[in-house]
């Protein structure tokens, strides 16, 4: 039970739990919804699980069930060691790769699971979210390896890295080595994540030195200003992932306003596509394939042998980019996955389209224009008194979640001022 609630002390979403009859996950098994409503019934089910073989919980979660496009609440970065149970080793991997000691470890049976808490964090911060997730996993892995399952060598997993993942519950028996999950507390520690990407991700001068979470050690600023006046790198939430997360929110967007919510025959191909182009950038292979049959099955008439043939290269791509592996473009390496610039994806989409207010990355160059230019002018009152009432409430739900104010504005699409005087208001 401690293994639930230290993921999830403020449940929100709904938490997904599976019992399977064997390790290696060839049986369907059988699913549970942990509902945020009802702790006493979900507590009697995780119990019940706990002495089970092979049970597994979700760290994220989900409006509904366990879809990356369906994420309620991140609630922790993680990383899957494969057989590898040399604790003190892992611990020294941690250190050596710069990164902070996580908070607590799980023994799966085979190797380690290593936690970073996080307060709960809304699912506009996903793009940032798998930034630092991907760093963790990407800065352990030099240290302890990559995992080789077909040569039984020990390391990182590297696939373990999707939103929608679940991990071992703490009590359930692993049947291929018929050991008990044990936990142990580390250091305890929950994160913002702001606080986590700037240990992950931030800039650090030679010669650095791990220290306390409230030093007054340097830290990358949100704010893409002060990010150019330090002369340090890009701030966290400007990366390629966070593009491809705002496109893929748009593209549901688009999905649910058509009628039925379903994409006309005449695009549903191009839809899909460019919906599992967006998701390979936060989800791994095998999570990409459910992502992607999630979205045949509920916003278009496509049968499933005809959705996997419509994303075979996509997710060929995204296990090769896995991989490490590049390809060249204009005389540079690149990431193997597909990339669109915003105009193809506007031209190849702009008949689905009838309302973009509320889109963010999939927008005409004139709402573009127009929204720089509103993030540029000064006296924004009048801005701030027309604002909706759901944006305030937004923006104030998401700086209690530790989310800075330049963040909350790009997320909301109002000026960093504006949306500082909302805060300040409601203060009041």
């Amino acid at each position: 039970m401690e293994h639930y609630r230290l993921l999830h002390p403020q449940q929100r979403g709904v938490v997904i739990a599976l019992e399977q009859s064997n390790a290696r996950g060839s049986s369907p098994g059988n699913w549970h919804k942990l509902r945020a409503d009802d702790h006493h019934t979900s507590e009697l089910r995780l119990a019940a699980l706990a002495h089970k073989k092979n049970a597994f919980i979700t760290p994220n979660e989900f409006y509904g069930w366990r879809r990356v496009g369906l994420t309620n609440r991140l609630c922790a970065c993680w990383v899957d060691i494969d057989n590898f149970t040399d604790l003190d080793g892992a611990l020294d991997g941690v250190m050596a790769a710069k990164l902070p000691q996580p908070s607590f470890i799980m023994r799966s049976g085979t190797g380690l699971h290593l936690y970073w808490l996080l307060d709960s964090m809304p699912p506009e911060t996903l793009g940032t979210w798998q930034r630092v997730q991907n760093a963790i996993i990407s800065g352990l892995a030099e240290q302890i390896g990559v995992a080789q399952r077909g040569k039984n060598r020990g390391g990182v997993d590297r696939c373990a890295r999707d939103a929608a993942r679940i991990m071992r519950l703490a009590g359930s028996i692993h049947s291929g080595t018929n050991r008990v999950v044990t936990g142990e507390i580390i250091t305890g520690e929950r994160w913002t994540l702001h606080e986590l990407a700037n240990e992950v991700l931030g800039y650090r001068k030679p010669g650095w030195q791990r220290t306390t979470r409230h030093s007054k050690s340097r830290r990358i600023s949100f704010s893409a200003e002060k990010v150019r006046r330090q002369g340090l790198l890009l701030p966290h939430h400007r990366g390629i992932i966070s593009w491809w997360s705002v496109v893929y929110k748009d593209l549901l967007l688009i999905a649910r306003s058509q009628p039925n919510a379903k994409i006309p025959d005449g695009y549903r191909d191009i839809w899909l596509h460019l919906a599992t182009v967006a998701a390979s950038w936060f989800a791994e292979a095998e999570a990409l394939r459910d992502e992607s049959l999630w979205l045949a099955g509920k916003f278009t008439n496509l049968d499933l042998s005809s959705a996997e043939r419509y994303m075979t290269s996509t997710v060929e791509r995204a296990e090769r980019a896995a991989m490490g592996e590049t390809i060249e473009w204009r005389g540079e390496q690149r990431d193997s996955r597909y990339y669109y610039q915003r105009r193809t994806l506007r031209h190849l989409l702009s008949p689905l389209i009838s309302d973009e207010s509320q889109l963010r990355a999939i927008i005409s160059d004139e709402l573009r224009a127009e929204r720089r230019r509103l993030s540029k002018r000064k006296g924004k009152q009048p801005l701030r008194q027309n604002a909706p009432i759901e944006c305030r409430h937004r923006a104030s739900e998401l700086a209690q979640s530790g989310v800075p104010v330049s963040t909350i504005a790009d997320l909301l699409g109002y000026p960093r001022s504006t949306v500082s005087g909302w805060l300040q208001s409601i203060s009041k």
